[in-house]
C-alpha cells in the first residue's frame, strides 16, 4: 500500500498543469485594455494560478508562449510588429506576478489570421454572400501556405467581393474576433 501511495504521488507530481486564455486589443493598439472583451477575467484567473505557483514549490513556470494573429485590415509588416509588442505586454503583465526567465518566453506570429476568419465565416450565416466569402477565404488560405505577399493582395479581394457588402460586415463584426493573443502557460 506505501509502494501504491509513493508511485501515485510521483505521478501526480510529474503531471503538467497547462494554461490558456485569449487577450483581446483594439485596432492598431498593443495596451491591455482590462474593460475589452472577457481580458480581466482571463488575465484574473491566469495571475490566481501564478499566485499558486509562487507559494506551492511544486510548481513552476516552464514556459509562456504567446500566439499573435492580426485581423487582415492592416499591412503584413504593421500587423507583425503589432503582434509582437502585444505579446511583449503579456509578457510584462506577467512579470508583475512571477519571474520569468528569458529562455521561458516565446512568441509565435500567425500572420494575418485568415485562417481564424474562414472558421468565423463558416459559423456566422449573418455574412453576406457567405458561399462566395468562403470560397474566396479557402483559397486564399491555399495561396499562402508559404507565407503571404503584399502583393496577394488578399485584403483588396475580400473588400471588392459584391461591391464590399460583405467585407463591411466582417469588418465590424468578425476583425475584432481576430484581434487577440493567445497565451499558453
Amino acid at each position: 500500500l506505501t509502494f501504491f501511495f509513493l508511485a501515485l504521488s510521483t505521478i501526480m507530481l510529474a503531471q503538467k498543469k497547462k494554461d490558456s486564455v485569449e487577450i483581446h486589443f483594439r485596432q492598431g493598439y498593443s495596451t491591455l485594455d482590462m474593460s475589452l472583451g472577457k481580458n480581466q477575467e482571463m488575465l484574473n484567473r491566469i495571475t490566481d494560478s501564478l499566485a499558486i505557483t509562487n507559494t506551492d514549490s511544486i510548481y513552476n513556470i516552464k514556459d509562456v508562449t504567446v500566439v499573435g494573429g492580426a485581423s487582415p485590415e492592416g499591412s503584413i509588416q504593421l500587423n507583425k510588429r503589432l503582434s509582437e509588442k502585444r505579446a511583449n505586454v503579456l509578457f510584462d503583465y506577467l512579470s508583475k506576478y512571477t519571474v520569468l526567465l528569458p529562455s521561458s518566453k516565446h512568441f509565435v506570429y500567425l500572420g494575418r489570421d485568415w485562417n481564424g476568419l474562414l472558421q468565423l465565416v463558416r459559423l456566422d450565416d449573418n455574412v453576406p454572400y457567405q458561399d462566395e466569402v468562403i470560397a474566396l477565404l479557402e483559397g486564399i488560405v491555399q495561396n499562402i501556405v508559404g507565407g503571404e505577399k503584399a502583393a496577394d493582395a488578399n485584403l483588396n479581394k475580400l473588400i471588392n467581393l459584391r461591391n464590399g457588402e460583405p467585407y463591411r460586415y466582417i469588418y465590424k463584426v468578425l476583425f475584432p474576433r481576430l484581434r487577440a493573443s493567445r497565451m499558453l502557460i
